[in-house]
Order: C-alpha cells, then structure tokens, then sequence
C-alpha cells in the first residue's frame, strides 16, 4: 500500500511540474499585460478559493480551467471595467491550468487543489461593482456543452436616428448555440468589418431581441454596424450594414428633453436633460413657457449655462390657478431646438395649506358627494375659530328638520336653512354664514356631523382647534327640537346635546381648483410592416380632469423648430381615452419616407403632447405567387424581392373566406425561411378563398397582393 501510494505522488509530482513549466514559458511572455499578478489564494485550493487579477482597460473577459489531460471543465465570459477583479472559484482534487483572456492581456496560472469531496467545478463573479453598467450583476456561469456552437444573430437595422448625433439599432440573439449568452450588443466602425474592440454598446445578456445606441457620432461619415453575442464558444456577429450620418443644419440641433414639472401656486420646478449637441457646442439651455401651447424663448425663460447633461430650474412668478404650457430649450450655432411640451396648472395645495383665505382639509375622492371628475374639489376651514356660541336663537327651542350629515352640499343646506327658519342673531350657523371670510365663489358654512369630524381628523394640520366640543349643522334625529350634534375634539367621540349648551364654532366651505393638462409619454415604435407602423404610448396621469381623447399624430416635413414636432391638425389617429398604456398603428404611409411622430391626450384644460420618435418606413417585401390547381391541391408561393436588412424569420401564405378578416385571423401556412422566390402547397377548399403570400422578421409581419382562387374548387357541399 505504501509503494502504490508512493508511486501515486511521482505521478502527480511530474504532471505537476510539466504544468508548471508550460505555464511559466507562457505567464514570462504574457504577464506584462496585467497590472499586477494573478493571486489565488489560498493555492492549494481547499475547496474553494478566492482568483483576483486587476485589469487596465474595460472588456470582455474568459476564465478558462483544464485539467491535465487537456479537457476543459470550466468556462466563464463577462464584460469587465478596469480595476480590481475578484472571483470564488472551485475546483475538484487535481492539477490544473487557469487561462485568462481578456483585450489586450492573456495569462495562464497553475492551480492545485486538494479537496477531499466531491466539487463541481465553478467560477462566481464577487466583485459587481467593476461589471459594466449595462450588464446584469448576476453573474453567469458558463459550463462547456457538448457540441455547443457560437451564438447565431439577425442582421441590425436601424429603427431611429437623429442626424449626426446617433442611430438606435434593433438586433435579436435567435440561438444561444447551446451554452449562455453571457453579452449582446452592437459594435461600429468607420472601417469596415467592425468587432468588440471598436466602438462598443453593450446591450444585455441572453436570446431574443434588444437595442443598441451608437451615438457621438460624426454628420457626414459612412459607419459600419454589427450587433454580436457572446458565449462559452466565443463572439459572433450578425451581418455588417453601413449607414452614413447627416450634415443639413436641419438635423444639427441639439437633442434635448423636458424634465417633469413639480408646480405650487406661484412656480414651478423642472429642468432639462441635453442627450446630444447636435453639430456644435451647446451655448444657451435653460426653460421658456407661456400661457398658450408652443412656447419658444421670445416668451418667458430662464437661462441655465450651456453644455451637454441635466440641469435643474423654476419658473417664478406664475399666476395662482393658471394653466401654463412649458418646454426646455438648448441653442447651438444651428438653432434652438426644443424639449417635449409639458402642460401643468398652479395651485397645488396639500391638506393644511392656507388656499383662498382658507386652510385645506380634505380633497373630495371618487364617488363621494362633491366630487368632481373635471377639477380638484375639497373642503376649507376657516383659519380659526369664529368663536364660541350656543346652537338655537333667543333661546327658542325649534325642530328645523335639517339632519344631513354627509360631505358634498348637506352642510351648506343645513346652515342655509337653520337661518332661514331662526332669523337673524349671533348663534353658530349665522356666524359662519355671515362671516366675511374670503369665498371665491363658495359660501363659508356650520359643517354637517361628517364634514366636522373631518376636521377632528386633519386637526393637527390644519391647526386652531381647541380640545372643547363643537358644533354641527347636523340636528340630532331625537327630540331634534332641544338636540344637536356635537364633537369633543380632546377624544373625537360624537354625540347630541341640548342646543343651549355654549360650543366652538370652525367654519367650513368648498373649494375647486383648475386642473391641469394630461400627462403623455410616446413609448416606443413596436413594429413597421407592411400593414403599417405600430406605437405605443402611455397616459401617465389625466392632470385631474378625464382624458377624453388620446392618440398619435405625424408629420413628414421638416420646417423650424429644428424637427416637426407634428400637433392634432396635422395627420392624427385618435383612438383611446382615459389613463393607461395604448397602442395605435399608422396606416397609408409612403415607402421610404423618413415620418416624425409624437403621442398627444387631451381633457377639459387642453392637449399636451409627448416627446418625439423618429422613423423610415422602410419594411422587407413579398410578392404572392399566382394561384395554380393540381389534384385538389393549390399551389401558390411567394418571391422576397426585398429584405430591407432584415432577416426572414418565417415565410409562407395565409388564407382566408372572407377578405374582411383581420390578418391576424387568416390561416398560416409556412414554407421555411430566407429570401427569394418559395412554394406553399395545401388543400383546396369546397369554396374560393384569399391567398397572401407573407414574411416575418422581428419587427412583424409583412404581406403580399391578395389572390383570389377561383379554379381550384372542391366539389361538394359547403
């Protein structure tokens, strides 16, 4: 026993050093690329150890480990930052060869581990602070599959742009090629056949669809474009396309967009976000707003320096209750250009906020009586105590019949009433009714039973109160003629008392406020087909008052303010109210036109509009096949004359009855992938039908002409 374990160590001890001589040919040549060395520790690994390496530049990085006889157990990929690296790593009882890789370093460490148990080999990520911000912290680990191949991608196109400044490229991972996909994205050039050490914009991680930016661009350039992916395998990329940015000064302004306004009663605090400076440097930014829509800096402003990035400020000096319609603005030697429109209104107040010569109490909610779905309503109370008074007159004991206790007109009625059937004198409806407190259009009031404990409930911000009973308008059900209801504000309990009894009296009157615009987002550009192009938008608050209309509106020109920014009398679909996410398609668009879009929603104060899309209406194109007839079989097809740059998913026709079926309806029939001409065959039907040749990418389905087949009938009933 001892000789065979004698014999065992030699073993181990020569594969030992011929990994160890391997590994210093290789770490002597390569080291240099690291700032400082790979550190494992403790090495031998007890199980697990704790890999750390430091990086100069950021990018990918693959963490490989073999065993002695080549065999690879370990496989790890992720995106790095500069900087320290840290990493656990575990390894089963052995030798082996660490590989690590990354641009412009490669170096390889010998690794021994003398784990007593069974240990799946693994590598986890521990410091997420150098990962990329764009990348998912979680990292991944990537085990060798077998017969795992590279990813596979479609080929980008590009689904916005603006000018010289960026291009928004949409790509899609179709096949992880068996092992994870650790990073995808897009990568350009100004020379042709870009990778990931060129300009690089890392999107994500995993399969299926996603966007790129490639932005900082120059106007009049020629870039080369591809998206890639990353696994186990290796990086692979799509197909290169090349787009050539603009140089008209219409596409040289400054990109920009407002940031949320946060109003009171005499200003408003927002801000802008600069994305881009067009062609030139930013030289002026700030806010410009007026009382009517479309305001520029020939109205009011405020000037906030100059240069890319966010910046903060207020408009001051607003008038209570007004609407104002505000946007932020960046110049350069282009022009102003302009942010998205936000429309808002003055005065809003908080419950315990002095308000029209008031302090508000409560703001009437849905289905309560009072509530108005066009406008903010609510109760004020008077500022202080009108005093203290007994609830009857002249000591006169009178049954008024007014017993309505709840919100909306029931204390004002009450009141009205109680001194029209006591007359005049100094009790405690009349010295709210008669007070000459500020009304704005509603009289000051003895709140009903309801409307008072609202007070008791608010009484700390609204303040004033003592810790004494109060009165209601509310006379008491029982013996009403002697009893009134009453409140102690040291415990909140309710009750009746005899209308003699000497009480504080707070009084109580509505208020409205205006509402405000609504607030709309345009989302996103879902999908471009021949049917037309799909957005979605999203209504994000109705401003107070119902959103009776929403939809989108386009415009194809170009005209100053630097983009269209196209309004409801120009081309429109309306087709949503009130808040939420919405979807709309726009149909009857021209072929490679370039069309700029924006959402709008509209309530009683006005419309206001979102920020702004760009898009080309460009989409791949089929032509259906004529329909032909063989042994009760219809044979038809397709010709993909026109890929646009996409990839062809799926292709094949669709049939239908009835024309007037939506497409959505009509019954697929595939034929396969890829461009160029392709044959569908399937029975023939006992009566004629329509026939679409069509084509998937990812961004919808596209169509051909509709055929008619009128030859190749069953016979038999229908």
């Amino acid at each position: 026993m001892k000789k065979k374990r004698l014999k065992l160590m030699v073993i181990f001890l020569l594969c030992f050093l011929q990994i160890e001589l391997m590994a210093k040919n290789e770490t002597d040549n390569l080291q240099a690329t690291l700032d400082g060395k790979i550190s494992i520790y403790p090495n031998p690994v007890q199980g697990q150890s704790t890999l750390s390496f430091e990086t100069k530049l950021d990018g990918f990085t693959h963490i490989s480990a073999y065993s002695i006889d080549g065999k690879m157990i370990i496989s790890y990929g992720e995106y790095l930052k500069a900087g320290n690296n840290s990493f656990l790593l575990s390894l089963p009882q052995g030798f082996f060869i660490l590989n690590i890789n990354g641009i412009g370093f490669s170096q390889s460490i010998k690794v021994m581990s003398q784990s007593k148990c069974e240990i799946k080999p693994e590598i986890a990520f521990v410091e997420t602070k150098n990962i990329s911000a764009v990348i998912s912290n979680n990292s991944t680990i990537m085990r060798v599959v077998a017969n795992a191949t590279a990813p596979v991608l479609d080929n980008p196109i590009v689904v916005a742009a603006s000018g010289p400044v960026y291009f928004v490229i949409r790509s899609n991972v179709s096949s992880d090629g068996g092992a994870s996909v650790t990073a995808c994205g897009i990568c350009w050039s100004t020379f042709p056949n870009p990778s990931i050490s060129n300009n690089v914009y890392v999107s994500g991680k995993g399969t299926g669809m996603f966007f790129g930016q490639a932005s900082n661009l120059t106007a009049s350039t020629i870039y080369y474009i591809k998206s890639f992916a990353t696994n186990s395998v290796g990086t692979s990329y799509s197909n290169e396309i090349s787009v050539k940015t603009t140089s008209g000064s219409e596409m040289g302004y400054p990109v920009l967009s407002t940031s949320n306004v946060t109003a009171s009663t005499t200003h408003a605090n927002t801000g802008g976000i600069i994305s881009s400076q067009g062609e030139a440097s930013v030289t002026a930014r700030g806010i410009c707003w007026n009382t009517s829509p479309d305001p520029t800096i020939a109205n009011y402003t405020t000037a906030c320096g100059s240069g890319l990035g966010i910046f903060s400020t207020s408009a001051t000096n607003l008038s209570q209750g007004t609407t104002y319609y505000l946007r932020a603005y960046a110049t350069n030697l282009a022009g102003t250009a302009y942010g998205n429109e936000i429309c808002f209104t003055t005065t809003e107040v908080k419950i315990g906020d002095a308000f029209q010569g008031g302090i508000v109490a409560y703001f009437y909610k849905e289905n309560d009586d009072g509530y108005i779905s066009t406008m903010y309503t609510g109760l004020l109370a008077s500022p202080s105590d009108m005093g203290t008074t007994v609830w009857y007159n002249n000591a006169t004991y009178i049954a008024t019949g007014q017993t309505q206790t709840g919100l909306g007109d029931a204390g004002f009625s009450n009141t009205a009433h109680i001194s029209g059937i006591q007359g005049t004198g100094n009790y405690a409806a009349n010295l709210c009714l008669y007070s000459s407190l500020p009304q704005n259009g509603f009289p000051w009031y003895l709140p009903s039973r309801d409307e008072l404990n609202i007070f008791y409930t608010n009484r700390i911000a609204i303040g004033g109160f003592s810790t004494s009973e109060y009165w209601s308008s509310s006379e008491s059900k029982i013996s009403s003629a002697y009893y009134a209801l009453c409140q102690n504000f040291l415990g909140g309990l309710q009750g009746a008392d005899l209308k003699s009894k000497n009480y504080s009296v707070r009084a109580a009157r509505k208020f409205a406020i205006a509402p405000s615009c609504p607030i709309v987002k345009t989302v996103a550009i879902n999908a471009i087909t021949s049917e037309g192009v799909t957005c979605t938008r999203n209504i994000l608050s109705n401003g107070g008052s119902n959103v009776t209309a929403s939809g989108i509106c386009w415009s194809t020109s170009s005209y100053p303010p630097p983009y269209p920014y196209p309004r409801t009398n120009e081309n429109i679909i309306s087709d949503g109210s009130g808040t939420g996410v919405f979807t709309s398609t726009l149909t009857n668009l021209v072929y490679g036109l370039t069309y700029y879009v924006r959402a709008f929603a509209t309530n009683s104060k006005g419309t206001t509009y979102a920020d702004q899309l760009v898009f080309t209406y460009l989409y791949p194109i089929v032509v259906t096949t004529p329909v032909t007839c063989s042994d009760n079989m219809i044979i038809t097809g397709g010709n993909v004359t026109n890929d646009a740059g996409q990839t062809i998913l799926d292709r094949g026709v669709c049939w239908s009855f009835s024309n007037a079926t939506p497409l959505d309806f009509w019954i697929k029939v595939s034929s396969g992938s890829g461009t160029g001409s392709y044959i569908t065959t399937f029975n023939a039907q006992n009566t004629a039908i329509y026939i679409r040749a069509y084509i998937t990418t990812i961004l919808g389905t596209s169509y051909g002409n509709t055929d008619i087949n009128n030859n190749c009938i069953i016979t038999g009933s229908h």
